[in-house]
């Protein structure tokens, strides 16, 4: 029945993931604080990461099919991140749980919240930017549809590097952060969004997970990670499929509500836990 229902949960990370950009972390770390509250947060994070890698592997070979991801870009700002990546794989274990889970809970609170915000501005339907950088991109999917955007890269470069570093310590893969970051600062369109940010995660999340994995954290607990994994799979192939079918600020308020209701939870859970003394 366990192994089922890590299936499922994997099924639905996969899904969400494959949909919005992320790697599905955010997903996975509340179910495994609520149903296994003997793991250390460096072994949630490391499960989380590894999860965060297949998702962000399977999810741009998808993407890949359809031609919106922005190599280049990606490229960049996932080497930005190594740093912030490799620092956060030495403190993760300085890090007790209670406080693991109150930043965890802050961060999803406040990224949600902003992102929510700006669907109320924007229709998120634009194939095209207005020029904000010279950093210019072009480019053309697997349907015909051209999209032209162009950004500062100094400030994807700074962002990524407290990306790589935040979403590894929490082992959440970045996806929350790097999707808002190129909608609503570098001005990219949606679709490309989301297909870059899962090609980014996978470096980001690979260098993450090996880290972690070569400390030994993973002992005792692979069976965890690999009934998700196994579901990441069937669920990045249904969503990649669902989301060419929903306008693109429809995905950016699904993403924002989910993220928001799982970053609620965590509170939740952080504080009960801290007054039960």
């Amino acid at each position: 029945m366990e192994q089922i229902l890590l299936f499922l949960l994997g099924i639905f990370a996969g899904a969400a993931g494959s949909m919005i950009g992320v790697g599905g972390g955010f997903i996975i770390i509340p179910v495994l604080i609520m149903f296994y509250p003997l793991l250390s947060a460096t072994q949630i994070s490391t499960i989380s990461l590894v999860c965060v890698f297949v998702n962000s592997l399977a999810g741009v070979i998808a993407a890949a099919k359809y031609k919106r991801v922005d190599f280049k870009s990606a490229l960049i700002f996932s080497l930005a991140s190594l740093p912030g990546t490799v620092l956060a794989t030495f403190l993760a274990s300085k890090v007790p749980i209670q406080i693991f889970r109150i930043f965890l809970g802050i961060l999803f609170l406040g990224a949600a919240t902003l992102l929510f915000y700006n669907t109320l501005k924007n229709s998120y339907d634009t194939t095209n930017s207005a020029s904000s950088g010279s950093f210019t991109r072009k480019i053309t999917d697997a349907l015909g549809q051209e999209y032209s955007y162009s950004f500062n890269p100094s400030l994807g470069i700074f962002a990524s590097i407290l990306i790589g570093f935040v979403s590894t310590l929490f082992g959440i893969g970045g996806g929350i952060f790097y999707v808002p970051l190129f909608v609503n600062v570098l001005g990219m369109p949606v679709r490309i969004a989301t297909a870059t940010s899962q090609f980014g995660l996978l470096l980001s999340s690979s260098v993450g997970s090996f880290m972690y994995v070569s400390q030994g954290i993973l002992h005792g607990v692979s069976l965890i990670y690999v009934f998700i994994a196994l579901g990441i799979i069937v669920g990045v192939i249904a969503g990649t499929k669902f989301a060419n079918r929903v306008k693109p600020v429809f995905i950016i308020r699904f993403f924002s509500i989910v993220v928001f209701l799982t970053g609620l939870r965590i509170m939740i859970s952080a504080f009960g836990l801290s007054f039960n003394f």
